[in-house]
């Protein structure tokens, strides 16, 4: 749910826009399931200011990053370890 995505990429993307973020992926899901990563990529994109679209890498990559450190447990792992 929104409250989860915003606590994922704030705390694993330490992404500054995670709340408007999470706003832009639930209002996608509300039209159509989000079916593939350029999907994904839009929604997360169309959040962001323009200032930050003209910073260096994908304006996704946060984002990305904070999704699979959630979904392979990562600093779990690592606590194992």
């Amino acid at each position: 749910d929104y409250h989860d995505l915003v606590r994922i990429f704030f705390k694993y993307g330490e992404d500054k826009f995670s709340k408007q973020i999470a706003r832009k992926i639930e209002q996608a899901r509300e039209v159509k399931p989000i079916e593939t990563t350029t999907e994904l990529a839009e929604s997360i994109k169309s959040a962001k200011p323009a200032k930050e679209l003209k910073k260096k890498g994908h304006p996704a990559k946060q984002i990305f990053q904070a999704i699979r450190i959630e979904v392979n447990d990562e600093l779990g792992a690592a606590d194992e370890s």
